[in-house]
């Protein structure tokens, strides 16, 4: 919908997340160009809510696709690997910076098998 450049008061809201959630990541995933949500609720259980592009629900039903998810930080987000498929990097409370690469399925097995890109990154308080 075009805008007119006057100030606005509509606000976008989210009201799917459940409280408590954090958002971890916004990618283009799975393979559809739309950008996509993941968020981590408190016990370490990781969502994706696929886009739609529709103003009025932006985000489809929550896909759970990964427990145990308790990482200190989400460090980027993209496509790492150059396989055109969107991946995540983050790094765990010891340090270690892990690469999940993408494989384009938005379900549990939204994620390859992770690999360590290397340790003693717990000393940086800002990584991107």
């Amino acid at each position: 919908m075009p805008r007119s450049g006057t100030a606005s008061s509509e606000q976008a809201r989210i009201s799917l997340l459940q409280e408590g959630a954090q958002v971890k990541s916004r990618t283009p995933s799975p393979g559809d160009g739309r950008a996509d949500l993941l968020v981590r609720n408190s016990s370490g259980v990781l969502y994706l809510y696929r886009g739609t592009q529709v103003e009025k629900t932006p985000f489809s039903a929550r896909i759970q696709v990964r427990t145990g998810w308790n990482f200190t930080s989400n460090v980027a987000n993209g496509d790492v690997t150059g396989d055109g498929i969107a991946d995540v990097i983050a790094r765990d409370s010891g340090g270690t910076l892990w690469l999940y690469p993408g494989t384009n399925r938005a379900s549990s097995s939204l994620f390859g098998t992770r690999k360590s890109l290397g340790t003693g990154f717990n000393q940086y308080n800002l990584l991107f």
